[in-house]
């Protein structure tokens, strides 16, 4: 790729030290097309919040309040919290994501 000229360095953003994420440009890039819209809404969302660990301890029900989608119909189990969630992404993607 070819350097990119700083058009107004005073306008340079800097990441904060504390309370910062990003978003793979794979992500964009190579999975987005294949996504639902609320699949992708979510994936932001776990980005934004996540831990330097890449974790997030929101649950389905303050998920779904959160980004204005259906609530689950009853509590899940641990497990199928996981899969819950994960049910949005296309099986050929959840490996790669």
């Amino acid at each position: 790729m070819p350097p990119k000229p700083i058009l107004v360095p005073a306008r340079l953003r800097c990441p904060p030290a504390t309370g910062w994420s990003w978003v793979d440009r794979r992500f964009v890039r190579e999975h987005m097309d294949h996504l639902s819209r609320e699949a992708v809404l979510l994936y932001f969302f776990l980005t934004a919040v996540a831990d330097k660990h890449g974790l997030s301890f929101y649950g389905d029900g303050t998920l779904a309040t959160l980004l204005r989608m259906p609530r689950p119909a009853e509590a899940p189990s641990p497990l199928t919290r996981s899969i819950s969630v994960t049910s949005l992404f296309p099986s050929s993607l959840k490996r790669s994501i």
